[in-house]
């Protein structure tokens, strides 16, 4: 009795078969592992989103600054300490490396995780909000987070350049919504400096209030009652709270003879508000027993005694501290 032998090109195509087979299983199988990756990365960056709403939450709603991007658990030092009595360890990405933080004025910031196909997993804590962007190549990119000290044109290989502002160096970071195609530069000016003190007379630079004296009543910059003035110098300070770059330093009960509340409470009216402006950079200003703590560039103006209903003077008087910064 013969037994049938296969030919070579039945073996060859049998071979053939199952390598492609065994690719199809190969490729889903390391999508399931990448996909399962991503989703450890997704809930790392919420376990530590949750820990900085506690932090804020107990913090003025400030985030610890970090001009530009680092380690988190690694060589994020400000956030790591704030963070410690909130998440007793920073998780890991799952090959091993860091999740990163930055935040340029400790009022807003970005959580980053680089998921499996190269896009990145944000978490924006302005927004409060979870977004997957993706990572531009080119100059932009190479030069994320360093000094530039010239408009270099062509820094994004997507999208359009934003806009240069006041003068250089800038720090640059290059990020790009809908995997690239709405990719975006943005310029942020080297921090300006900031001079504020209470003083009684004329005004050096911009009255942001004027005072009964110092540790009581204010009135707004341009009323004439109080002699005693709260004064801030540095490069385009202004007092207007119409210009696009302004920060509301307090809220005022009325014009005069007012008392004043934290910019974040509705009992008094906005038509009241003191304001901290700049004509082209950006105003940041928060409140805390120390200003040091919300990170370099923050100065105090004046402190007050409570968060609404609160008396005001100078940085000597009240534990809370009315903290501002132009970068």
């Amino acid at each position: 009795m013969k037994t049938k032998s296969f030919t070579l090109i039945e073996i060859l195509v049998a071979l053939a078969v199952i390598s492609i087979i065994a690719g199809f299983v190969f490729v889903y199988m390391r999508g399931a592992i990448d996909s399962g990756k991503d989703m450890k990365r997704k809930a790392d960056i919420g376990i530590i989103r949750n820990a900085l709403v506690q932090y804020r939450s107990e913090h003025y709603s400030i985030v610890p600054a970090q001009a530009t991007f680092c380690e988190i658990g690694n060589n994020c030092a400000n956030l790591d300490s704030a963070l410690q009595p909130f998440l007793e360890a920073a998780p890991k990405d799952p090959s091993g490396t860091s999740y990163t933080y930055q935040s340029i004025n400790g009022a807003d910031c970005n959580i980053l995780a680089t998921l499996s196909d190269g896009s990145a997993y944000k978490y924006d804590c302005g927004a409060d909000s979870f977004s997957v962007e993706a990572v531009v190549n080119g100059d932009c990119g190479i030069s994320s987070a360093y000094e530039l000290n010239g408009s270099t044109p062509g820094l994004c290989d997507a999208g359009t350049v934003n806009s240069f502002s006041g003068t250089g160096p800038w720090n640059w970071n290059c990020l790009g919504a809908n995997r690239g195609s709405n990719a975006s530069c943005i310029a942020s000016a080297a921090p300006a400096s900031l001079v504020c003190s209470v003083g009684f007379g004329g005004c050096g630079g911009a009255t942001i209030l004027r005072l009964e004296d110092p540790g009581h009543h204010a009135e707004n910059h341009d009323q004439s009652h109080y002699s005693y003035r709260l004064c801030c110098t540095g490069e385009d300070i202004f007092d207007d709270c119409s210009n696009s770059h302004k920060e509301i330093v307090l809220k005022l009960s009325s014009s005069t003879h007012a008392h004043v509340e934290k910019k974040n409470y509705d009992d008094y009216p906005s038509i009241y508000d003191a304001c901290l402006s700049s004509k082209h950079r950006n105003v940041s200003c928060a409140y805390a027993n120390d200003c040091s703590s919300l990170g370099g560039g923050y100065v105090c103006l004046v402190s007050i005694s409570g968060d609404t209903n609160a008396h005001i003077g100078d940085c000597t008087i009240y534990p809370t501290k009315v903290c501002c910064k132009v970068y």
